[in-house]
């Protein structure tokens, strides 16, 4: 057995390996695979599994040295050449001094040539977009305003990325922006475009259609026929591509793409590399495509981080030729990059100014802290009395009891709702207003633990049935996609008696007679307990109040983007439960995951 056989042998072992990892080498093997091929393709696999949709060869050597293995990264080149497993047409690829899958290979090339190729429409000329523009924004004032400028850019651009935080307008603007094309659209052809809302999650898909109508009514200075041709009707990703059970493939693809004509995609950082790519494979050069979202949150579960892969041109500028469309149509006046800039950078535009939270929003100050990184002045910010929408405990128990009081008292609102017969649309409303939030999964500071804890303490105040199981007012959160029963990962449902009397589970649903959709227990999906959820899943929420617990050292790595999409999760208010070293780990561990994408866009310049 050669040394990186026994090698391969010891990380399966020693469970540093997936099975899948495992088997994927064997696979290789199979075929014929050099040891060492096989085994950086175990190595690949695990990639995956962090999220990297690669493997830099500095990683790969890097990973061999903790196990004792030192290797140099121009053996490998010859190595990875030399293999005749390793090409465009193999199970491995290698390029950019990476090491993919091949199918991961052919998603980051197809994108990025997505995201590049012709990105510039056919456009509207900028004496039409002008007196619009002015209506729906008001004159131009001095101060660059970058919801106008987002909204004059999707005139003239097929692809455009719009991030920003929370409370930055996201939603707002990109309803202007759809009175702005519809209405250039309906004076051009006398019909309006054909347009799609889509989220991740149908959380996320329920939130941003109650955002639409709610910005739709605010749209004064438009005609009624251009406030018709704005939708408020939302899908998830995979309702609207079509899935086919059992394959990996949908009904909608390049070769039966979507009839859209201009598509929005909210929560934009919650969508893998795999997903975006099937996306925008299924839809036509044509159509206009809009991605809403905020870099700075939480990468997808799955391997990618294409939101922030393209973010990474937002502030390099832009060129001469749309800061004279810019100008011509009154959107902004702004000086163009002297660079050679890549073509995805006129597609980019961040929203700088939050009208959520002011100076004196103890949430604003502790997000920008935490995303800047500085822990100093967080830790400032949670012990300034004058933030009443912030505070801080550290670890303890009795910072646990106060925990475990407290989700009882926030909890106990829509319990007593429920138990009075209230309409269960309001007792949904009441359910949103608050969230416990934590980082792990397992243990007494994880997901399971605490919901068990909870349940307990609400059947030990006589608020719930029973001290576990299923009984009226427990909250569910769907765990995986089930498209029969349009169900998705994500949905939260409540656990409710029917006018039969007939304990079922309760899910909000804007297609139903009172916002209610009905699903007996025993069709449910994979689902847990919602009273704590994981901070993973409560992306694309919003609630009034949040209470966040970070687990101790040794428990788990929280990350700035973690401890970050947490706090922005909350509208009214915020609490943490930490130890100050936690917070501080917290905000220096960045997230960063292995692609290619960025090196692609970049590589991509106008001729």
């Amino acid at each position: 057995m050669s040394d990186w056989q026994q090698l391969l042998t010891r990380l399966r072992e020693e469970a540093q390996l997936r099975s899948l990892d495992w088997h994927f080498a064997r696979f290789m093997q199979s075929l014929g695979a050099e040891p060492e091929v096989a085994l950086a393709a175990a190595l690949t696999s695990k990639a995956l599994s962090r999220g990297d949709s690669c493997l830099p060869l500095e990683m790969l050597c890097s990973e061999l040295e903790s196990y004792g293995v030192h290797t140099q990264q121009p053996e490998w080149v010859r190595w990875l050449n030399d293999s005749a497993l390793v090409g465009e047409d193999q199970p491995l690829v290698f390029d950019l001094q990476r090491l993919y899958l091949n199918r991961y290979w052919q998603y980051e090339c197809q994108l990025a040539q997505r995201l590049a190729v012709a990105p510039m429409s056919k456009g509207f000329a900028p004496a039409k977009v002008k007196p619009i523009l002015t209506r729906l924004f008001g004159p131009m004032a001095a101060q660059t305003d970058w919801q106008r400028v987002a909204a004059a850019q999707a005139c003239q651009r097929q692809l455009l990325v719009i991030s920003g935080g929370p409370g930055t307008g996201k939603t707002t603007t990109v309803t202007r922006l759809l009175a702005l094309v519809q209405e250039l659209a309906l004076k051009a052809q006398g019909r309006p475009l054909e347009v799609a809302l889509v989220a991740p999650t149908g959380k996320a898909a329920a939130r941003l259609s109650e955002s639409i109508a709610e910005a739709r009514l605010k749209l004064t200075s438009s005609a009624a026929e251009v406030i018709a041709a704005i939708p408020s009707q939302t899908s998830t990703i995979h309702r609207l591509l079509g899935v086919i059970p059992g394959r990996s493939q949908f009904v909608h693809h390049a070769q039966n793409p979507l009839l859209v004509d201009l598509l929005v995609v909210d929560e934009a950082s919650m969508i893998d590399l795999s997903l975006m790519t099937h996306l925008f494979d299924a839809l036509s050069p044509e159509t206009k495509v809009i991605l809403l979202g905020d870099r700075d949150q939480l990468a997808s579960v799955e391997a990618g981080s294409v939101l922030a892969d393209i973010c990474e041109f937002i502030d390099v500028g832009q060129s001469h030729s749309l800061v004279e469309y810019l100008n011509r149509c009154g959107g902004a006046t702004l000086d163009a990059s002297s660079q050679t800039l890549p073509v995805v950078a006129d597609n980019l535009v961040m929203l700088r100014k939050s009208y959520r939270f002011n100076d004196r929003s103890g949430i604003g100050q502790l997000s920008h802290s935490v995303n800047r990184g500085d822990s100093e002045r967080a830790m400032r910010y949670l012990n300034d009395p004058h933030f009443s929408d912030i505070d801080w405990r550290p670890l303890s128990e009795q910072s646990y009891r106060y925990l475990l009081e407290r989700c009882v008292q926030a909890n106990s609102a829509y319990l007593k709702m429920l138990h009075d017969e209230q309409p269960l649309k309001n007792v949904f409303q009441a359910f949103h207003q608050f969230q416990l939030l934590v980082a792990l999964r397992q243990g007494d500071f994880g997901v399971e633990g605490l919901n068990q804890r909870i349940q307990r303490q609400l059947f030990l105040q006589q608020l719930l049935e029973q001290a576990s199981g299923w009984c009226p007012g427990i909250p569910v959160m769907v765990q995986a996609n089930d498209h029969v029963q349009q169900l998705y990962n994500g949905d939260i449902g409540i656990f409710a008696k029917n006018s039969d009397g007939t304990l079922m589970v309760a899910f909000e649903s804007a297609e139903q007679e009172g916002g209610i959709r009905w699903i007996l227990p025993a069709r449910l999906p994979e689902h847990e307990i919602a009273f704590a959820m994981t901070v993973h899943k409560s992306q694309g929420s919003e609630f009034a109040e949040v209470l966040m617990l970070l687990p101790a050292r040794g428990s788990a790595n929280p990350t700035r983007e973690l401890l970050y999409t947490g706090i922005t999760r909350a509208r009214n208010h915020f609490s943490l439960i930490a130890d100050e070293q936690s917070l501080k780990r917290a905000c220096a561990h960045r997230t960063r995951r292995r692609s290619g994408l960025t090196q692609r866009l970049a590589a991509i310049t106008e001729a």
